[in-house]
């Protein structure tokens, strides 16, 4: 009995076991097991702007004087801090970009007092300013980037001065016309270093000793600079040229710099040097000539250039005439141009850096360019091509074309030792002129030099002040 009974427990066991999985089969078999999804998460806020690549664009915005005042130049000795002069005998100061403006001079319309123009800065502590080209006219200077007072005259009596340069708080020159003169102690005094400025050429195949009219200086280092002008015979491009500070000058002469039948000497001649042996000359039609051999041979560039030359650094470089706006983003090599409608006329502009720069004009005009993000606007601003940036542009290599083209291009005459004037009071130097032996001669080949490079400094972009 009990035998029996557990048998029949047992097979029903069993049937409740095969009837389980047989359930379990078919329910697989009709019902397939759901697959898993694949979703995607939802962006999460400022994802997308992070991925996507900033655009930026270069505008002129205004940041002007509220007054109605002309303004004739301006200097920034950095991005951000810089001085305007103008009429009224007024020198405007900002150390934020232009946001604000402090007159340490002047600033009031109604003032009677002379303009000031041709401001010069060695550093933000050291600057002058001049009031007028007239006959021995009044010279300020700061110490401290803030007080002015006259340190003394440039020019004399007879004839006003063309243009001038400091390279130190106590050294500069001025050159004025057949003249050039220089101070040791900041511009109280000055003394002849080059009168009369003097040359020979040749002409029409006999030797002629010919006079210089000189016009604008620059100094790319303290101790070499040039001043540049025309002979009284025409045709001629005048350049003197100091290896000592300007202490002692040599000439030399290039025959065809410019058209022989057009009188430049009534004109204003240009120059500008990236470095101690590359630099530019414009004419006044705007034509210029490139040397890279510091001034023994030049090279027409085929460029028209608006008006007064500035580089940023030794690619970028600027010129502005009102609406006219030129600039180089290869050393000077390529011009491309632009026209901006201003407000105003343009007097002059400062460019501190490829991503900065100032243009100021009547009425109390500045404008401040600068590269901002492509969203950003401002009322009244101008549109303006965007200077490429440093990050890359970090190396500047010289083209070797501009030196293997200088040799089929206008050559000069080598410059030419100029005495010192018979003057006792005079300073004398110990260097030698310009041409002095250190440079190469025909009869000493010049070694191969490597191919010069600029270090460009890498900055960000400044941040626009609001």
């Amino acid at each position: 009995m009990f035998r029996q009974e557990y048998c029949a427990n047992f097979v029903l066991f069993m049937i409740s076991i095969f009837l389980l999985v047989f359930s379990t089969a078919g329910n697989s078999q009709t019902k397939p097991a759901p697959q898993q999804k694949t979703t995607t998460p939802s962006p999460q806020p400022g994802m997308a702007t992070a991925q996507r690549e900033i655009r930026y664009k270069g505008i002129f915005e205004p940041v002007s004087y509220p007054e109605d005042l002309e303004l004739f130049d301006v200097f920034f000795t950095t991005p951000d801090e810089g001085w305007v002069a103008g009429d009224k005998g007024t020198i405007l100061h900002t150390t934020d970009a232009g946001k604000t403006w402090k007159a340490q001079l002047g600033g009031d319309p109604q003032g009677t007092e002379q303009a000031l123009r041709n401001l010069r800065f060695v550093d933000s502590k050291h600057g002058w300013v001049a009031t007028s080209n007239g006959l021995g006219t009044p010279l300020l200077r700061t110490v401290d980037g803030q007080n002015w007072l006259q340190v003394g005259t440039i020019g004399d009596t007879m004839r006003g001065y063309e243009d001038y340069a400091f390279t130190s708080p106590n050294t500069g020159v001025y050159v004025q016309t057949q003249t050039i003169r220089r101070t040791t102690d900041g511009g109280k005094t000055w003394k002849d270093v080059l009168a009369p400025c003097a040359a020979k050429i040749q002409v029409q195949g006999i030797t002629q000793q010919v006079g210089c009219s000189l016009k604008t200086v620059h100094f790319p280092t303290s101790n070499v600079g040039y001043a540049v002008g025309v002979s009284n015979a025409g045709g001629t491009m005048i350049l003197a040229k100091t290896t000592d500070g300007g202490a002692s000058w040599g000439i030399a002469t290039t025959p065809n710099a410019f058209t022989p039948d057009r009188d430049e000497s009534a004109f204003r001649q240009y120059i500008f040097f990236l470095d101690e042996n590359t630099g530019f000359v414009r004419f006044s039609d705007g034509k210029t000539i490139v040397t890279a051999d510091g001034g023994r041979s030049w090279t027409p560039t085929g460029a028209t250039v608006v008006d007064v030359m500035k580089f940023a650094d030794p690619e970028v470089g600027w010129a502005l005439s009102n609406s006219n706006f030129g600039f180089t983003t290869d050393g000077g090599r390529h011009w491309s141009s632009r026209r901006f409608e201003f407000p105003a006329v343009v007097r002059s502009f400062s460019f501190p850096r490829r991503n900065r720069a100032y243009v100021v004009g009547q009425h109390g005009m500045i404008f401040r360019y600068s590269i901002v993000p492509e969203t950003y606007t401002v009322p009244n601003m101008i549109g303006a091509p965007a200077m490429p940036s440093n990050e890359a542009h970090s190396e500047f290599h010289k083209d070797t074309a501009v030196t293997e083209q200088s040799a089929a291009g206008l050559q000069s005459s080598g410059f030419q030792p100029v005495s010192q004037p018979a003057n006792p009071n005079a300073t004398q130097s110990s260097d030698q002129s310009a041409n002095s032996s250190s440079q190469p001669t025909p009869q000493q080949p010049q070694q191969q030099k490597k191919k010069s490079k600029w270090k460009i400094p890498s900055v960000s972009d400044v941040p626009i002040p609001h």
